[in-house]
Parts: C-alpha cells; structure tokens; sequence
C-alpha cells in the first residue's frame, strides 16, 4: 500500500514537472535532458504502480473475483489512453492553433495532478494488504526478493511463466500497437479516422481482459490460456489478412477489424494478472510479479520495431507481422501447456515460514 501510494504521487509529480519545464530557448539544451530524466523517472515510479496495483487488487478481493477484478485492472493501459486522448481535445479547446505549442501542451501534463488525487484517496480509503500482513505478523518478509524469485529452484517455473509474458506481450504490442501504423501505411487511413479507430479499439481492449480474466474463475488459468492461444493463432492471422486487403472506401470493416485485433490481442492479460500473483508467494509477490511483467513486455515492446526492420515497406508488413505473431503465439500456448493450474492457490508464508499452497488453509489463516 505505501509503495503504491509512493508510486504513484511519483507519476503525478513527474507529470506536473514536465509541465513546467523551460523552453530550449530559456535553458539550451538542459530543457530535453530534464524532460527525458523525468520520463525515465516517471517509468520508473510506472513499475512501481503496476506490481503494487497489480498485487493489491489480487490479495484484497474474494477468491470468486480475482480474475474479473484483476481483469478490471488490466483495462488501465487502455482506460489511460482515452483519458489522455479526452485529456488532449480539452487542451487543443482551450488553447487552439499556435497558443497549443506555447501552453496547450503544458496542461496535458498539467492533468497530471490527477494522481496526486488518487495517491491521497488510496491513503484515506484503501487498508493494507491482508495477505501482506499476515506474512509480516509472521516475521518472514523476505530481505532478498530479486534473489528468491530467481532462485536455481525457481528456475523451471520462472522459464514457463515468462514464455506466456513474453507471448503475450508480443501478441498485445503487434495487435494493439502495431495496428496503427499498419492502418496508415497498408490501409492508408487518414488521422482523423485513425483517432476514432483507435478509441473504438480502447473500447475493444476494455472488454477483452475482464471477460477472459472472469472466465480464468470458471474454468481454470491453464485451460483458458490454451484456448486462448488456439483462437488467436487462427484469428489474428484470418484479421490481419482481411484487413490488409480493404481500403478506405470499406471504412466499416476496417473499423471491424480493427476492434477484432485489439480484443483478441488483449485477451491474454485477461488470466495473466492473477495467474502472476498465484505464482509467487506473498513474500516476493509484488517482486515476482515486477520482474516477470517487465522483462515479457519489454520484450513484446521491441516487436513492432523488428517487424518493421524485418518488413522493410508497406508491402511485405503483413507477411513479417504474422510471421512474429505466429511464433509469439506458440510460444504462449507451449507456455501455457507446461504451467500448472493455479487458480485458487494464493501460496503465503506460514508460522514456520515455510510456503503454503492450499486456497483452504490460506482462508483458515486469514
């Protein structure tokens, strides 16, 4: 709780920071340094948020809603981006044409103090998390974190995990991401209809991952994972093809499509927030699940940009981005087949500071 509430008053401070910078002009070259040191800050407290965040909404739920709420927090990428596309149209109203390069763009981070507000009720309303407590009443928090999770026993399950991150998170980044170079370049879309798309889209990604994440509940993490990956690597491929093929005279079945990819690339955050946090024990949890989440969207980060080297032009974009999502993807179902089912299986530490896995004992301790 106190590391979240750092966090993100970090995100707000960062965001109010960047808004107050001086011009070039004023300082030289001083200006672009500050403003890339506080971003790389400002990722840094972002981390800080997802493991907490992350953690939090996992350990202070009911066990028949973890992955409907964990599956709500998943929506944050995609609820951010059309907060902050809300969050541009009020800056380009109130200050229209050149007044938005001297002071439009300084209010949209201005909007920034929003976290503040948010750290300040996380403080007022949110209590500390239960699990976290009864591992801290046990006297057994964990002094090496980073080391635990990556222990030599740890090693066959961190291998597992990451390969459904990390093929997932390329699936999210080549859907998602990716999509909207794709629409300009092959599909040549103007701006103005990319901007609606991508908030339809935003809308598509919203419903993806609470609906998988609730139906992780019903039928076990490992099931839905493989069913997920099999109905991706027939459907994201049958999207993209069709999409590559419309102009924008089928404007309507761009817009289609385009949802499509988004919600069957978002999909597999659905079960992977809460199948994270089953993985590690309360101990290192918030660290297990940092560490995880980081290197498999890095990685899933730098896709859009290799598929782009890889393609070379607009004409071979579709053959280089489905040749890394197909590999993405069977490297997530392969995943997916190796993990154990975790649904239910909350592991903490017990009086004796060994590690519990028993949804029925946790309940008994709590």
């Amino acid at each position: 709780r106190h590391a979240m509430i750092m966090a993100v008053s970090g995100i707000g401070v960062m965001s109010v920071l960047m808004g107050v910078l001086p011009t070039y002009h004023m300082v030289g070259i001083a200006a672009p340094i500050l403003f890339l040191l506080f971003r790389i800050v400002q990722g840094v407290f972002v981390g800080g948020v997802t493991a907490t965040s992350h953690t939090m909404a996992t350990e202070t739920v009911p066990p028949r809603l973890r992955g409907f709420i964990t599956g709500i927090v998943g929506t944050g990428a995609a609820v951010g981006s059309l907060l902050a596309s809300a969050a541009y149209s009020v800056a380009a109203l109130m200050f229209p044409g050149e007044s938005f390069a001297v002071w439009g763009w300084r209010a949209m981070f201005f909007f920034g103090v929003l976290p503040l507000i948010i750290a300040w009720l996380i403080n007022l309303l949110v209590g500390e998390s239960p699990l976290w407590l009864d591992t801290a009443k046990t006297g057994h928090k964990s002094k090496t974190p980073v080391k635990e999770v990556f222990s030599r026993e740890n090693a066959g399950a961190n291998t597992v995990t990451l390969m459904i991150v990390i093929g997932g998170g390329i699936m999210i980044y080549l859907t998602q991401s990716y999509m909207p170079a794709f629409l300009k370049l092959v599909n040549k879309v103007t701006n103005e209809d990319l901007g609606l798309m991508l908030i339809v889209a935003n809308f598509a990604a919203i419903a993806a991952t609470p609906i998988l994440g609730a139906l992780s509940e019903v039928f076990g993490r490992k099931p839905v994972f493989i069913a997920i990956g099999l109905v991706d690597l027939i459907l994201i491929p049958y999207c993209y093809i069709h999409l590559n093929g419309l102009t924008t005279a089928s404007l309507g079945e761009i817009y289609f499509y385009a949802a499509a990819l988004t919600f069957l690339g978002n999909a597999p955050l659905g079960p992977m927030i809460i199948y994270l946090n089953e993985r590690f024990p309360t101990k290192v949890r918030a660290t297990g699940v940092a560490v995880s989440w980081s290197i498999g969207f890095a990685i899933g980060g730098m896709m859009p940009t290799f598929v782009t080297l890889a393609a070379g032009s607009p004409a071979n974009m579709l053959t280089s981005v489905l040749a890394f999502l197909l590999a993405a993807i069977a490297i997530y179902i392969i995943g997916g087949i190796l993990t154990p089912e975790t649904r239910g299986d909350m592991a903490y530490v017990g009086a004796g500071g060994e590690v519990v896995h028993s949804s029925k004992r946790l309940a008994d301790n709590r």
